[in-house]
């Protein structure tokens, strides 16, 4: 399995995109639209992975809310969220494409293929933050989460 690593080149946020009933999640948009944000502080490019079946008319929605490109990968097998099928799509695409970082939302999906992900290549993880920093110097995003019931960050 191919290591993501660390580069001084300029790589890429990436989003999976999620879908309901035929439409994209408000979710998918404001974390394309945050990416957008981070993405101009640190001169990367905004990427989205856009998996399902019919939907590859989705994806001019994702244009101007922040996304660069558009990865759609549209087939009858994907229609519905299973684990090992979505898994496979978006490893071999990361593999090929080496993202800097990979965004998903905090859904069952997201919580599904974000640890899997990260175990297979080897990188780190942050969950259900509810704030994140970009940190320009040390490029890199530094997440809040709530603990003990939001007594502490």
């Amino acid at each position: 399995m191919a290591r993501l690593s660390y580069s001084d080149e300029p790589h890429d946020i990436w989003i999976v995109a999620e879908t309901q009933d035929g439409a994209l999640t408000p979710l998918t948009k404001e974390l394309v639209y945050g990416a957008r944000m981070a993405a101009d502080m640190m001169g990367f490019y905004v990427k989205v992975a856009l998996l399902g079946s019919g939907v590859s008319d989705l994806a001019n929605e994702l244009y101007p809310v922040g996304a660069d490109r558009v990865y759609v990968a549209d087939d009858n097998r994907l229609a519905e969220f299973a684990l090992e099928a979505w898994l496979k799509v978006l490893s071999d695409l990361f593999a090929a494409q080496a993202p800097e970082f990979v965004m998903f939302g905090a859904t069952p999906i997201g919580e599904a293929l974000a640890p899997r992900l990260a175990q297979r290549f080897g990188a780190g993880l942050i969950v259900n933050a509810s704030m994140l920093k970009v940190d320009d110097f040390d490029r890199c995003f530094v997440g809040r989460r709530a603990a003990y019931g939001g007594e502490y960050y």
